[in-house]
């Protein structure tokens, strides 16, 4: 169990099952390489970084450092957070307004928001439940992250309009301590 303390003054906490507080957020590749190395993996085995096919684990982040995300309910931030006893806040990203004009996200990057109760509600209703059919069951509306990852944008799919955008409000970088 963790805590963390947003910088509205709220806390978050991991103590609740399923938590409000805790998102999944996975880069489209990463999901993507996952279900080509295993067609058949189980949404609960992917966020469990679990290889059922080898009966062992397997990290589906492809990242530098393993990392989890908060979300706070109340001013709606999101936390980018290292996984380690003592680990900090790498990246907060803030609601920001919506953009009106279209854009072309072609040069972003294209990502899966999961938030806890929502796979957790998934996966009670259908243990089994592919992550190949999860993903597409649940792809409205459409995560993309810019190139630079300082914005994200949701976009819905029958409009093709923006109905969420943050932006990146702080940065910490572990190399530099």
């Amino acid at each position: 169990m963790s805590r963390m303390l947003c910088k509205c003054g709220a806390t978050m906490g991991s103590s609740e099952s399923p938590s409000p507080y805790n998102l999944s957020i996975y880069y489209a590749n990463e999901a993507d390489d996952a279900i080509k190395a295993d067609p058949t993996i189980t949404l609960h085995n992917f966020l469990l970084d679990w290889d059922d096919k080898k009966g062992c684990q397997h990290a589906f982040m492809q990242r530098k450092e393993a990392v989890d995300y908060w979300y706070c309910p109340i001013c709606k931030r999101v936390y980018e957070t290292q996984v380690k006893i003592g680990g900090r806040w790498i990246r907060i990203y803030k609601l920001s307004d919506i953009p009106t004009e279209s854009m072309d996200y072609s040069a972003w990057k294209r990502v899966y928001v999961m938030p806890e109760t929502e796979t957790d509600a998934v996966t009670e209703e259908d243990p089994d439940i592919l992550l190949i059919e999860y993903l597409k069951d649940h792809n409205n509306p459409i995560y993309y992250l810019s190139a630079d990852e300082t914005r994200m944008h949701a976009v819905d799919v029958q409009t093709g309009k923006v109905v969420l955008s943050y932006e990146q409000e702080d940065r910490w970088n572990p190399d530099t301590k």
